[in-house]
């Protein structure tokens, strides 16, 4: 009897009790959580990356177009916003002679006093969707920039491409490699969107400085758009007059202007206040500017 009670109890401690094993089961499911959690970071994080470098590369076209014609692309009006409140329409204009694309011009009072911030409650829509892909790739018809097909003629400042004696330009950026990449919107309206890997438009800004003299600071001197920073606490734009920015692994810009506290919160979790849906969608954009 003695030798059987010992046996089994040696069998016993061979074995894990109860706890045992689920103390393992916990330790194992905790493992695999921190795992799975620095596995979604390295993602986001080369998911970032590799907009980085696109964004870069966007940033030196937009400059080696500068350097070719003498000024930065234009801001096409996308129809989101127009001084005085009325509405932008087509971002193309086949009524003109020659068709032209529709933006904001410097010489314009109204959309310099856009450009620089003077309209109310529209300071961040200072930005188009279809700007990249009309001066980098050239994506109009023929009637309007003078190619079919990808490049373009020699763009002027007013939206016009000059016809006659404009050189060719071929694209300034290179969005074959993913098919995804250049969207077609609506091509009879000229709506082609240049978009990032999850299928966000990049969006490029465009701002003004105001007359020195008229500035209390160097935030109110530059007026930057408020998605991209303030100008006092970050140097980089104190010069900068345009921006290029893809919405980041979050798929959102954290920008109230356009983006629904519904559309943050899908992608950002609820509970949250409009402030920290704003912060959180802002934290992983990736942004490149210059002048």
């Amino acid at each position: 009897m003695a030798r059987q009670t010992r046996t089994t109890t040696n069998a016993s401690r061979r074995g894990f009790t109860i706890v045992e094993l689920s103390v393992s089961i916990l330790v194992i499911a905790i493992l695999i959580g921190l795992l799975l959690v620095g596995l979604g970071k390295m993602s986001r994080s080369a998911q970032q990356g590799a907009e980085r470098a696109n964004v870069i590369a966007m940033r030196i076209a937009i400059e080696q177009f500068k350097n070719d014609f003498g000024f930065v692309p234009p801001l096409v009006k996308d129809g989101l916003t127009y001084p005085a409140g009325g509405t932008a329409g087509l971002p193309i204009d086949t009524m003109s002679n020659p068709n032209v694309a529709v933006v904001y011009r410097t010489d314009d009072l109204d959309d310099v006093d856009f450009l620089q911030g003077e309209v109310s409650g529209e300071e961040d829509l200072r930005f188009s969707v279809y700007s990249l892909s009309y001066y980098l790739i050239g994506v109009l018809d023929a009637n309007i920039d003078g190619k079919d097909g990808s490049g373009f003629r020699e763009p002027m400042r007013d939206g016009s491409f000059r016809q006659a004696g404009g050189r060719l330009t071929d694209p300034l950026f290179d969005a074959a490699g993913d098919a995804d990449r250049l969207v077609e919107v609506n091509a009879d309206e000229g709506r082609f969107e240049l978009r990032d890997r999850n299928g966000i438009a990049y969006r490029y800004y465009r701002w003004l400085p105001i007359e020195s003299s008229a500035a209390t600071d160097v935030t109110d001197l530059r007026r930057v758009p408020s998605l991209l920073g303030d100008p006092a606490e970050n140097i980089a734009l104190r010069d900068a007059e345009w921006a290029i920015v893809a919405a980041g692994p979050n798929r959102v810009f954290g920008d109230r202007a356009t983006e629904t506290q519904a559309e943050l919160e899908a992608e950002l979790g609820r509970g949250k206040t409009i402030d920290q849906l704003e912060a959180e969608g802002r934290a992983d954009n990736v942004v490149e500017v210059g002048r």
